[in-house]
């Protein structure tokens, strides 16, 4: 525990060593439950997901509106082009 506190530029009592050391004890007692609970030949975050062309959906326009309709809802518009405020002066 000193020397990965060492490794870590961070220093600590005794008693605090005496606590870390049984926190990360807890921790790898965690993980070893984990790898219990593995299930093999289960797919794993680290295996990529293969997606077929069927698998999607297919990009259509739905209930699209006209540039005029949309310039219409625009709080301040000048002919074919919304306005905004500018963000950096």
């Amino acid at each position: 525990m000193k020397k990965l506190a060492h490794l870590v530029r961070i220093e600590f009592t005794e008693e605090e060593l005496g606590s870390m050391l049984h926190d990360l004890n807890e921790m790898v007692g965690w993980l070893n439950q984990l790898d219990e609970l593995l299930i093999k030949n289960e797919s794993t975050i680290d295996q990529p997901i293969v997606l077929q062309a069927d698998d999607l959906r297919k990009d259509l326009p739905l209930n699209t509106i006209t540039h005029e309709e949309a310039l219409g809802l625009a709080p301040c518009n000048d002919s074919n082009y919304f306005k905004v405020p500018h963000v950096k002066k």
